[in-house]
C-alpha cells in the first residue's frame, strides 16, 4: 500500500502490525481474520447487526480494532467493511470504485462522496481511493481489474468533525480504513467476463464494416433558462435570426448562456459544489478554484480532475457565469474581490408632519441683570423634503477618475462605481438591485477611455441591466449614457492620441471615428468635471435646496408670528416685568427670581397653537433631457439593434472574471 502524503501520526502505531500480520496472512494464503491482542486492547468479534441497524447485508465482511490516540487519551476504534465485487469486461478494461456509505458510529455520515478506479497492470491491478480528503493506492492484492462497491463502519467513542460540527472528518482514519478494504479485495474479486481471445476478433477474417445510417440529428431541448426563454419569443416574433438578437458574444451575453447545454451541465455542477458544507462561505471565483484544486478530489462535470492550472481556472470562471445568470445559485453568492466595493447612495423622500415644540427661556442667576423673559420656537433642525427627481450613477472606468468623480458624487448626491477596468458581473448585480431598491428611474452616466473596449463598455452595462430586469427587477426604469470619452470631446479638447495594436479593429477604428485612441487621463481636471457637470445637469434640480431654504424661512416667519398673536399679554406682561425687576436686584431676590421664572414656564406650556401644514417643494424634471444611448422605454428590437451599432468595432474586455 502506498500512501502519496505523509502518514497521520494520530493513528496508534499499531497499525503497523496491522499490516504485517495482514501481509503474513496473505503471504500464507490463510483466510483473513481479525487481529487479536494489540497495544494492551484485545479485540472482540462485533454483536451481529439487528434488522434495522445500519450496513449492508451482503458482500465481503472484515474488520479490525485500532487504538486512535487523541487528546492525550487511547480510544479503541473499530473499523468494517463490506465489499461486492462486479466483473469487468476483459483484462483491458479499467475498474471503478464506489464507496458509497461511510456509517460514524452507526449513523450515515458520508454518501456516495468518495471514488477510486481499478487499473489494469501486466500483473495484477492497482487500486487508486479517494478517503476523506487523502488519496491511497493499493497494489499486489489483486489479479486483474474488477468493479467494487464499499461500505465502511467507524465506531469510537469519540468521533472529530469538521464543518462546525456538520460532518465527521475521517482524515485520521484513513490509513485504516484502506487496510482494512484491502482485506474484503482479494475475496470479493470477480474475474473478467471475458478473456482476452474471446474479446478479440480473429486475425485472417477480414471483417467488412457496415455501412453507416445516416440519421438526421436528434435536437433534445433543454430549458434555456429565463433570458433564453425570451430571446426564443423575440426571435419568433419579429422574425430575425437568433444572432442578430445577440449583443455580446455568445459565451458571455446573458441572453445566449442558456443555449449551451454544456453550461447547464457546469451550472448544476458548481450548485452542487457549493452547496456542500465545506462552501458555506462567501467566495470569490478564485477562492472557489484554490479550493477545489488544492482538495485534489473534485472532478469536473465532464469526468476531468480539477486540478490548478489554467484549463481549470477558465472552467470555473464559465462555470460561475453560467450558474448564475441560468439561475443555479445567487448572485449575492459569489463575492466581487477584484474591486473596491462601489460608493452607493439611496437618497430617499424625508416626509413627516413637523410639530414643532414651544420652548420658554428665562434668566437664570448667571444671567446680568437686565435681560427678560421670552417666548420662542424651538430650533427646528430637520425639515420635511423631497430627494431628486432621478438616481443619478457615476460610472468609471478607472480610479485615477476619483478625485473628481467621487466629488460630484457626494455633492449631486450619486452613486459612484469605479472598478479596475471592466466592471464586473457583480458590480452591475448591485447597480441593479440598489437602483430597483432606489425606486426612481436609474440615469447611468458611463466615463470609459475613447477606445474600443471603452466604447463597448456602455453597451455591456446596457445588456446586463437589460437582462436584470428581465429576468428579478421588473420595476427597474434605467437610461445609459456614454457620457465620455467620445471623438467630439477629444477634438474640442486638442486631446493627444496613441496609435491602436495594427490589425482589422484599429483599421475599423480609424475608418469609423477618423482618428486613434485616446484615453481618459488625457484630460487635465477641470475639464473632466466640466463634461461630468454637463452630463449631471439636465438630471439634477439645482434650485431643489434653494427653494426648500426659503419655504423653510417662510414657514419659520409665519409660525414665528401666530405665536405672538397667541400670547396673552395679560398674563405674560406682568410676570416679564416682574422677573427684569428681580433680574437687577439677583443677588437679593434669587429665590424669588426663580419661583416667577417657574411660573412663567409653567403658563407657557399652557398655550395651545395649530401651525400650518408645511409642505416641503417638489423637485423639478427638466422637460427635455439629452437621449441617452439605450433606455427601457424603448422597443427591445430597437435596444439591441442600437447597442449592436455602437458595439461595431468595440470588443470585451480581456477580463475572464466575467
Amino acid at each position: 500500500m502506498n500512501d502519496h502524503r505523509p502518514p497521520i501520526e494520530e493513528i496508534n502505531p499499531a497499525i503497523g502490525r496491522v499490516s504485517a500480520n495482514y501481509r503474513e496472512e496473505r503471504n500464507r494464503r490463510q483466510p483473513l481474520r481479525a487481529v487479536e491482542d494489540f497495544d494492551g486492547w484485545r479485540s472482540e468479534e462485533p454483536p451481529p447487526r439487528e434488522a434495522g441497524d445500519p450496513g449492508p447485508s451482503e458482500g465481503i465482511y472484515a474488520f479490525n480494532n485500532y487504538v486512535w490516540t487523541h487528546g492525550g487519551a487511547k480510544l479503541p476504534v473499530i473499523i468494517e467493511a463490506w465489499t461486492v465485487g462486479r466483473p469487468v469486461k476483459d483484462r483491458r478494461t479499467s475498474g471503478e470504485v464506489e464507496i458509497g456509505v461511510i456509517f460514524g458510529n452507526r449513523t450515515p455520515a458520508l454518501q456516495s462522496h468518495s471514488y477510486g478506479t481499478v487499473t489494469p497492470k501486466s500483473k495484477g491491478a492497482s487500486i487508486g481511493l479517494n478517503i476523506g480528503n487523502r488519496y491511497l493506492t493499493v497494489d499486489d492484492v489483486l489479479s486483474g481489474p474488477c468493479n467494487f462497491e464499499i461500505n465502511v463502519a467507524i465506531t469510537c467513542p469519540e468521533l472529530p468533525i469538521i464543518s462546525e460540527g456538520k460532518a465527521v472528518d475521517f482524515t485520521p482514519f484513513t490509513t485504516a480504513i484502506s487496510e482494512v478494504i484491502a482485506k474484503t479485495l482479494k475475496r470479493a474479486y470477480q474475474p473478467p467476463l471475458y478473456t482476452l481471445e474471446e474479446t478479440r476478433p480473429p486475425i485472417f477474417k477480414i471483417i467488412k464494416p457496415p455501412k453507416p445510417i445516416k440519421k438526421k440529428k436528434i435536437v433534445i431541448p433543454h430549458d434555456k433558462g429565463v433570458l433564453g426563454t425570451m430571446l426564443d419569443e423575440l426571435e419568433q416574433a419579429s422574425g430575425r435570426k437568433r444572432d442578430d438578437l445577440i449583443v455580446m458574444s455568445k459565451d458571455k451575453d446573458p441572453f445566449s448562456i442558456g443555449d449551451s447545454p454544456t453550461n447547464h451541465e457546469m451550472g448544476r455542477w458548481l450548485a452542487d459544489i457549493l452547496a456542500d458544507p465545506a462552501f458555506d462561505d462567501r467566495r470569490h471565483n478564485r477562492g472557489i478554484h484554490y479550493k477545489l484544486s488544492k482538495s485534489g478530489t473534485f472532478m469536473r462535470h465532464d469526468g476531468k480532475h480539477f486540478i490548478n492550472d489554467k484549463e481549470c481556472w477558465r472552467y470555473i470562471v464559465k462555470a460561475v457565469n453560467a450558474a448564475r445568470w441560468l439561475g443555479y445559485i445567487s448572485f449575492d453568492r459569489i463575492s466581487d474581490h477584484r474591486n473596491a466595493p462601489p460608493v452607493i447612495r439611496q437618497a430617499s423622500d424625508v416626509l413627516f408632519d413637523l410639530k414643532p415644540d414651544v420652548h420658554a427661556s428665562t434668566p437664570s442667576i448667571q444671567m446680568a441683570a437686565g435681560d427678560s423673559a421670552e417666548i420662542h420656537l424651538a430650533n427646528i433642525e430637520n425639515f420635511p423634503s423631497y430627494r431628486q427627481p432621478f438616481h443619478i450613477v457615476l460610472f468609471g472606468e478607472k480610479s485615477s477618475l476619483e478625485p473628481v468623480l467621487g466629488e460630484l458624487a457626494a455633492r449631486y448626491h450619486a452613486s459612484l462605481y469605479l472598478p479596475t477596468g471592466e466592471i464586473s458581473n457583480d458590480f452591475i448585480y448591485q447597480m441593479a438591485k440598489h437602483g430597483a431598491e432606489d425606486g426612481r428611474r436609474m440615469i447611468v452616466l458611463c466615463f470609459s477611455d475613447f477606445d474600443p473596449v471603452g466604447q463597448g463598455m456602455p453597451v455591456n452595462i446596457a445588456r446586463k441591466l437589460q437582462a436584470f430586469k428581465a429576468m428579478r427587477y421588473h420595476d427597474l426604469a434605467f437610461e445609459v449614457h456614454a457620457a465620455a470619452l467620445t471623438v467630439e470631446q477629444a477634438v474640442r479638447y486638442n486631446l493627444p492620441s496613441s496609435p491602436l495594436k495594427a490589425g482589422g479593429r484599429a483599421d475599423a477604428w480609424k475608418k469609423r471615428h477618423g482618428r486613434e485612441q485616446t484615453e481618459l487621463d488625457a484630460l487635465e481636471a477641470a475639464e473632466l468635471r466640466e463634461i461630468a457637470l454637463a452630463a449631471i445637469s439636465p438630471f439634477y434640480d439645482h434650485t431643489l435646496d434653494e427653494r426648500l431654504a426659503i419655504a423653510r424661512k417662510a414657514w419659520t416667519d409665519a409660525a414665528e408670528e401666530k405665536l405672538r398673536d397667541a400670547i396673552d399679554p395679560m398674563i405674560f406682561d406682568p410676570i416679564s416685568d416682574e422677573i427684569a425687576k428681580l433680574a437687577e436686584a439677583v443677588e437679593d431676590g434669587v429665590a424669588s427670581l426663580n419661583a416667577q421664572c417657574d411660573v412663567y414656564r409653567e403658563a407657557a406650556e399652557t398655550i395651545e397653537i395649530m401651525f400650518d401644514r408645511f409642505d416641503p417643494p417638489k423637485p423639478i424634471k427638466v422637460e427635455e433631457t439629452p437621449p441617452p444611448l439605450v433606455s427601457t422605454d424603448m422597443n427591445a428590437l430597437v435596444f439591441i439593434d442600437i447597442l449592436k451599432e455602437h458595439r461595431v468595432v468595440s470588443e470585451s474586455s480581456t477580463n475572464d472574471e466575467d
